[in-house]
This record gives structure tokens, C-alpha cells and sequence, in this order.
């Protein structure tokens, strides 16, 4: 009952924002009919020279411009409160079907058709609803259009006009219509049916392109996800170089299918953009001119019929523009059958009249460098940070050694992504608007005088300290966003790592409830981010878009009063009106472009965020290459890891944690080659501490440590199945070609064919020894399962010794790796490292590993007491 009370209000609380969406964009509607009207009035007042009437409409103009930009504004806010409330509402019901019967665990260990679910819940689900919430507000936006300019048109059009008109749009809009009409051209006609079976036909399967990159951008995060997780296992291991290989492997597939996406879009969208917006423009203009040849629009000769042809004819420009805008939008919504992310989208129908330049006949060849220049810089930017994050075990000293709760994995993926695209975006940004300024600049000079050129850069640089001044700081709010998407991302990962465990210990509920906390403080700043962008939008777009429209009719009226000649006649009305118009594409264009100026500084405040939280991962990788101290972290002594061939000692060691607790003080113990170390005490005391402190995970703060360079291997408390066959499981952290050449060395073989035939016989004489040669029987050497999933704790655990059996090294570091097998099988384990040679050093509290070991650390309370004594055998 409950639950369909919640289900209810949520419907209601969407249904209350879509109204107040529809509502917002009538207004606009009006607004923007208005405001076309009081421009064609303006240029009509400055063509004839009425200073008192300009000045009225002027005021009215800048009234109608602050509330288009708060209209616009608001309709930001409200599409993106509508993407958040989808978002809630989805991942809410997400949520409740996800934790109910164990479905978490059935999906990643019975179904298994899905990969990867956390990357569908915390990434594809918030894509899915801001492009549904766009969608929306194209599709409304489209509709109210439609309806307003198309009344606007029969109310001053002739009615054979208007159908033609409608016809032709809607022809243009689908284009499986063919015309009847007689009067319309063969030239019109071929346009529209060719240019629509064009499209269609060139068209790529987007959809399916756009899964795929989903699908191995999920996996290259997964990637990230179980390295975090499994981070200590990985560095005890030596694993980086594996790990390594399967991330750039991964990301190289990822970035093979991005610039397949980007070659795919730039050719079609080169197509589309030259059938729909270039030769389309012509198709307007023949649509546009019609009424004032021969139609209800056609002027007298007269100065006053002249001026009211210039009026009409910008008002009449508007109306079909927008008609043309709307019905395309709700074309190309009706065959949408993907979600777009950023620009790997089709481009909206927009036709852009009376304002294509030669800059935007290669709109889309910008579009693609942008894209290429972002891809190109997630390149090197992600290896610049992978060779230091995946070197030295930075990877582990990050997560469980900085004192800082830093989510690399999330930094490296999502933020590296937003960052160079963001970064590309506002770099190619600044390259139009500076051309256009110098040309533009230069050309306002010739018709203005140097009295515009002062007016252009005044209102740049008072607009620009304004904004400064009341903008909120997007930097923070932006670094706090992308930390909080990572946290709520990294609980949904963790939760698929220990699905099992949880579904055993019947804790859905309890990981739903933390799951569901993260995700409401994520929601509650977003709506915090998005109300600082709604007021923040109202002045910015006003300043760098409504305002510099009144310094243009401005400079309009002074340039008409200032111009001489007989207005009379014909020919001088004809030079004022072309003089007019240019002067106004000129000034337009060049308050455009400052105005492109002045919002660079509002995403650079944005872009500051990523910045700081890339490049502060990046100092703690190189604090981590260079023997710097980490933040929190131990200070190292200088005197460590001095090395020795058979015997590792701790001279005086002190065993402090990266919080600086004191776990075992001046720590004192020879392992000699030969003589096996127990070492024992209660939780918590400190036995897998010196086992991080021999493995150099942790610093030496004070003392000396002396062990053997080479022939030290280390079998974690923690199983870590790689990914991988059944062979990569035993000989990792090596790859098999380094496998079979140490067959081809230990054999002393020469032919390499034999290498693969040497090394599967080895294994599989290990695997008879640990007891698991039914994996070979019933996987084989080249099944890639989850292991994680397929195989037991225990057979987790003797999967790790043998590890240690084929690596056989002269020291093995054994940290309570063999607790999950019987008695009888840790014996046989033990006795078999025993006649191979291999010294252990043993962390256990199990007495029948007693035995097998000459000495006994004892830990006594971690607190920095331990004893040393000898095992009576």
C-alpha cells in the first residue's frame, strides 16, 4: 500500500513538472512571436529614421529579452528537474526489483547475460532519462511551435499559401509524401523525396553502434572496478603488468570502436548537414520569397511600404524558420531509436536561413575535429596516468595508503572521458569566436567608426567582470558531483564483487538501504547544482545572448540617422536597407561572438572541477613512483629493502600502519633458508601488517629490512582469480608466452614448439598435486568462466598454492591462505612445500600448521609486544 502511495505521488510530481514544462514553453512561444514582431517593427523604425518610436520598442525589446532568458532558463531547470525525477523514479524501481529474491546474485552468478549491472544502473539509467527529459522538451517545444506560427502564418498568408507551405514541410518531415500540386516545381519536389531517400538510406545502425560503445565502456570500467577491489591481492601478487595488459587491452578495443563511431558520424553527418541545412536553406528562401512577389505580402513602391516589406519580411523569416525547426524535430524524434550521448548523436533538422556563413559549411568537419581532438586526449591522457597508476603498486598505495577516499578507478574512466571532452569543447570553442571577433571587429570599424568598435569591447569586458562576479563556484559543485556519481557507482560495483556474501548472509536489505542513501545525496545535489545553474542562466544568457540584440538596433538607429542621401528615391532606400542589414549581420555576429567569449567562462568554471580531481590523482601517482610520502602515510626510513640471497631479517623494524598505529615495535627476526616462520597472534594484532611491510606495500619507518631481490612469492589472505584461462589462473601474474619460455629454461629445451606441450604437462602435474585436476577434465586449459563465480573458497585457496608450486621460489609468504580447505588437504599442501624446497613464512592460527615451521613470532596484543621462540619438533 505503501509503495503505491509513493508510486502515485512520484506520477504526480511528473505529470505537475510536464505541465509546468508545456506551460513554460507556450510562453516562449508567445514570447519569441512577440519578440520577432517588435525586431521586424525596430528595423522598421530605424530604416525611416523615428528615434521616439525606437526608443519605445527598444524598451519593450530589452523587457521581452529578459524574460526570454528567464523563460529559457527555466526551461532548462525544469527539463533537467524532469531527468532527475526520472532518474529517481527508474533507479528507485530499478532498485526494488534488483534486491528482491537475490536477483543481485542470480544475475551475475546463474543468469549471466548481464556483464556488467552496475554500469546499466549508475551510468546507462541516468543517460537514458536526461535524454528522455530532452526528448520531451523537444518534442513540446515542437508541437507549441507548430501550433502558434502556423496560426501566426494563416493570419497574414494567403490561405493557397499556407497549404502550400504546410505541405511542402511536411513533405520535408517525411519524406515518404509525395506532392500533387501542380504548381510546385519538379526541382522542389526531387529536394524533398531525394534528400529524405538519401538520408534514409545512408544512415548507419547508430543503435547498434551506440549499444556496443556502452557495452565496452562498461566492461573497460569493470576492469577498474575489480582492480580497486582487489587491489592488495593484486600488489601481494605482483600482478600490476597483468592487470595492465588486460586494462590497455581493454581500452584499446574502446577506443577502436569510438573512432569507427566518430568516421561513421563525421561521413553521414556530412551528408545529412549538406542535404538538410545548405540545400535546404535554398528551399527556403524560395518558401520565404513567394508572398512578397506575388502574395498577400508584395510592397508598394512608397518609403513607408518599403520599410514595412523589411519588417515582414524578418518577422515572416522567423515564422518559417521555426515551422521548419518544429516539424523536423518531431520527424527525426518519431524515428529515434537510440539515446545520443554528447555529439555521437544525428544532428536535429535545423535550418539556419539568412545566416550560413562559409564557418558553418564545415560545422560538422568542426564537430568531428572536436570529437577527434577529445578522443585523442583521453588517449594519452589515460596512458600518461595508467603508466604510473599500474607501476610500483600505485594502484594499491592510492586506495589504502593516501589517507584520502580517492575513487581512481571512477577518475580514470567517467572523469578522463567528461575532462577531455569538456577541454576539446572549449578549446575549438575559442577558435571561432576569436576569427570572428578580428574579422568582424575590422569590418564594424569600417561602417561604425571607431565610436562601435569602443562599444563592442566595453560591453565584452563589463559583461565578463558581471558574470564574474555572480557566478557560483561550478568548479567545486562539479568535483563534488562527479565524486558522488563515483561513490554511488563504486557501491553498486562492490555489491556485484560480494554478491554471494551478501545473498548468504541475507543482507539485501541492509546493502539497499546504504545503496539508496548514496543515491539520495547524489539526487539532493544535483537539484542543488541545477538551481545555482537556473539563476546563474537567467543572467548569463541574457548578457552574452539577449542584451548585445539592443546595442545592434542601437548602432542600427545612429548608422540610419547619420545616413545621407535623398530617401526619396528608389535606389537610396534600396542602399540603406542593404547597408541596414548588413550592419546588423555584422554587429550581430560580432556581439555572437563575444558573447561565445563570455560563456567559455562559465564552462571553464565547470571544467575546473575535473581539472582539480585529474590532477590530484595524478600527484598522488607520482608520490607514489618517487618515495614521497603519501598524505597520512608513514615516513620511510632511508635505510630499506637491503638485499640478500637466502635469508630475510627485520632489524629493529617498526610495524606502523599508514594511520600510524604501532603494531609491532622494533621488531627483531632471521628467516633463514631452511628454517619456516610461524607467525601467530589474535585478529588485529598484526600478522598481515608485516607481511604488507615485506612485500614493500607499507614503509619502513625505522629499522632495516634485508631479503633476497628475486625468489620471494606471496599467496594472499585474500583469492584473487584473474581473468583468464584455466593456465592463466596458475602461472599468474605472468603471461604465457613469459610462462613457456621459463619451461623452455627449467627443461632446457631449445625447440620452442614444445614449449606449449612442456608447460600444460607442469600444470597439470601441479593441479594433480593441489588436488583440482578435475578442472582441467571438466573446463579445459582455454575455458575463460568467471572463476570467481565457478570455483569454491577453498579451491580459491589451493588455485593460490599453485601459484606458489609453479613460481617455486626459494621464500613463500603464505598469509592465512589455506584456512577454507580441510585439515588433511593443508597438510598435504604444506608437506609439499616443505619437499620442494620452498621456506615459508606462515600466517595461521590453525596448530596442525605447527609442525611444518622452525620458528614462532607470536604477536601479542598489537600494540607493539611480540615474542620469538623456537618450535620444538
Amino acid at each position: 500500500m505503501q509503495a503505491n502511495q509513493v508510486q502515485i505521488g512520484e506520477q504526480t510530481i511528473v505529470q505537475d513538472l510536464e505541465v509546468r514544462e508545456e506551460g513554460n514553453l507556450v510562453l516562449r512561444t508567445a514570447l519569441s512571436n512577440r519578440l520577432a514582431k517588435v525586431q521586424g517593427f525596430l528595423f522598421r523604425a530605424a530604416f525611416l529614421r523615428r528615434a521616439p518610436a525606437f526608443v519605445r520598442l527598444i524598451a519593450e525589446n530589452l523587457l521581452l529579452c529578459f524574460l526570454q532568458s528567464t523563460l529559457f532558463s527555466t526551461s532548462k531547470y525544469l527539463t533537467g528537474a524532469l531527468g532527475l525525477r526520472f532518474k529517481n523514479i527508474l533507479t528507485d524501481l530499478v532498485h526494488t526489483n534488483y534486491f528482491e529474491n537475490m536477483a543481485y546474485y542470480k544475475i551475475s552468478h546463474v543468469d549471466g547475460q548481464i556483464t556488467n549491472p552496475e554500469q546499466r544502473i549508475a551510468s546507462d539509467i541516468p543517460k537514458f532519462c536526461t535524454e528522455l527529459s530532452e526528448l520531451i522538451q523537444d518534442d513540446l517545444t515542437a508541437v507549441s511551435d507548430g501550433i502558434v506560427y502556423t496560426w501566426r502564418l494563416c493570419s497574414y498568408a494567403s490561405p493557397k499559401y499556407v497549404l502550400w507551405i504546410l505541405r511542402t514541410l511536411i513533405s520535408y518531415s517525411h519524406d515518404d509524401l509525395i506532392f500533387k500540386d501542380a504548381q510546385l516545381s519538379c526541382c522542389l519536389q526531387a529536394y524533398v523525396i531525394g534528400a529524405g531517400a538519401a538520408i534514409r538510406n545512408f544512415s548507419p545502425s547508430f543503435g547498434k553502434l551506440m549499444s556496443k560503445e556502452q557495452q565496452l565502456d562498461g566492461d573497460y570500467r569493470q576492469l577498474h572496478s575489480r582492480l580497486r577491489t582487489h587491489a592488495e591481492s593484486v600488489a601481494f601478487y605482483g600482478g600490476e603488468n597483468r592487470e595492465a595488459s588486460h586494462i590497455k587491452q581493454q581500452f584499446k578495443t574502446l577506443i577502436h570502436h569510438l573512432n569507427l563511431v566518430l568516421h561513421e558520424h563525421w561521413w553521414f553527418g556530412m551528408i545529412q548537414d549538406f542535404l538538410l541545412k545548405y540545400l535546404g536553406a535554398t528551399v527556403g528562401v524560395v518558401l520565404i520569397i513567394e508572398p512578397f512577389f506575388a502574395g498577400n505580402l508584395r510592397p508598394d513602391s512608397s518609403t513607408i511600404g518599403r520599410a514595412e516589406m523589411l519588417s515582414n519580411i524578418r518577422y515572416h523569416t522567423s515564422v518559417i524558420i521555426s515551422l521548419f525547426q518544429s516539424l523536423g524535430t518531431l520527424s527525426i524524434s518519431s524515428r529515434r531509436n537510440y539515446i545520443k550521448f554528447n555529439l555521437l548523436a544525428v544532428e536535429k533538422y535545423n535550418l539556419q536561413l539568412f545566416q550560413l556563413t562559409g564557418w558553418l559549411n564545415g560545422i560538422y568537419s568542426y564537430r568531428h575535429l572536436t570529437a577527434k581532438l577529445a578522443l585523442g586526449w583521453r588517449i594519452r591522457l589515460t596512458h600518461h596516468l595508467l603508466k604510473y597508476y599500474l607501476k610500483r603498486n600505485a594502484f594499491y598505495k592510492v586506495f589504502h595508503m593516501s589517507g584520502k577516499n580517492i575513487d581512481a578507478d571512477q577518475r580514470l574512466t567517467h572523469d578522463v572521458d567528461k575532462l577531455t571532452n569538456d577541454l576539446a569543447g572549449l578549446v575549438t570553442g575559442m577558435v571561432k569566436p576569436s576569427v570572428d571577433i578580428l574579422w568582424f571587429t575590422w569590418r564594424m570599424k569600417l561602417l561604425t567608426g571607431r565610436r562601435g568598435v569602443a562599444i563592442l569591447y566595453a560591453y565584452m569586458l563589463l559583461g565578463l567582470g558581471f558574470l564574474r562576479t555572480v557566478a557560483p563556484e561550478f568548479g567545486d559543485l562539479a568535483s563534488q558531483e562527479q565524486e558522488l556519481e563515483g561513490t554511488f557507482r563504486f557501491m553498486h560495483a562492490r555489491l556485484r564483487t560480494h554478491a554471494e556474501s551478501v545473498a548468504f548472509f541475507g543482507g539485501g536489505s541492509r546493502e539497499k538501504a546504504m545503496i539508496e542513501a548514496k543515491f539520495r545525496k547524489l539526487l539532493e545535489h544535483s537539484k542543488l547544482l541545477l538551481r545555482k545553474k537556473w539563476l546563474y542562466g537567467i543572467l548569463d544568457d541574457f548578457v552574452t545572448k539577449q542584451l548585445p540584440h539592443n546595442v545592434t538596433w542601437g548602432l542600427s538607429l545612429l548608422y540610419a540617422l547619420e545616413h545621407q542621401g535623398d530617401r526619396a528615391l528608389t535606389s537610396t532606400q534600396g542602399e540603406l536597407a542593404h547597408a541596414l542589414r548588413f550592419l546588423a549581420s555584422v554587429v550581430s555576429q560580432s556581439f555572437l561572438a563575444f558573447g561565445d567569449i563570455l560563456e567559455l567562462h562559465k564552462k571553464y568554471l565547470e571544467l575546473s572541477g575535473g581539472i582539480n580531481r585529474v590532477f590530484e590523482l595524478e600527484e598522488l601517482l607520482h608520490a607514489a613512483q618517487s618515495e614521497v610520502t603519501l598524505p597520512d602515510s608513514p615516513v620511510p626510513s632511508k635505510e630499506n629493502g637491503t638485499p640478500a640471497e637466502d635469508r630475510i631479517s627485520f632489524q629493529e623494524v617498526d610495524i606502523i600502519t599508514p594511520s600510524q598505529k604501532l603494531l609491532a615495535r622494533r621488531l627483531v627476526c632471521d628467516i633463514v633458508h631452511g628454517k619456516s616462520l610461524l607467525v601467530t597472534g589474535p585478529n588485529g594484532s598484526g600478522k598481515s601488517s608485516i607481511f604488507r611491510v615485506l612485500r614493500d606495500l607499507w614503509p619502513i619507518v625505522s629499522g632495516r629490512l634485508v631479503k633476497p631481490s628475486e625468489g620471494v612469492f606471496h599467496v594472499p589472505q585474500r583469492p584473487y582469480t584473474s581473468l583468464g584461462t584455466l593456465r592463466d589462473q596458475i602461472i599468474y601474474p605472468l603471461s604465457r608466452d613469459e610462462a613457456e619460455q621459463r619451461m623452455l629454461t627449467l627443461f632446457n629445451a631449445g625447440d620452442k614448439s614444445k614449449a606449449a606441450s612442456l608447460l600444460d604437462a607442469h600444470l597439470k602435474t601441479i593441479l594433480e598435486n593441489v588436488r583440482l585436476v578435475y578442472l582441467l577434465e571438466r573446463e579445459g586449459w582455454d575455458a575463460t568462466p568467471n572463476w570467481e563465480d565457478v570455483l569454491s573458497l577453498g579451491e580459491q585457496q589451493r588455485l593460490g598454492m599453485a601459484r606458489l608450486f609453479f613460481h617455486h621460489p626459494k621464500f613463500g609468504i603464505l598469509d592465512e591462505c589455506t584456512n577454507a580447505t580441510s585439515v588433511d588437504v593443508e597438510e598435504h599442501l604444506y608437506r609439499l612445500a616443505n619437499e620442494m624446497g620452498i621456506t615459508v613464512i606462515t600466517s595461521s592460527q590453525r596448530p596442525a600448521l605447527i609442525p611444518f615451521h622452525s620458528l614462532e613470532l607470536k604477536l601479542i596484543d598489537g600494540e607493539g609486544k611480540w615474542e620469538l621462540c623456537l618450535i620444538n619438533q
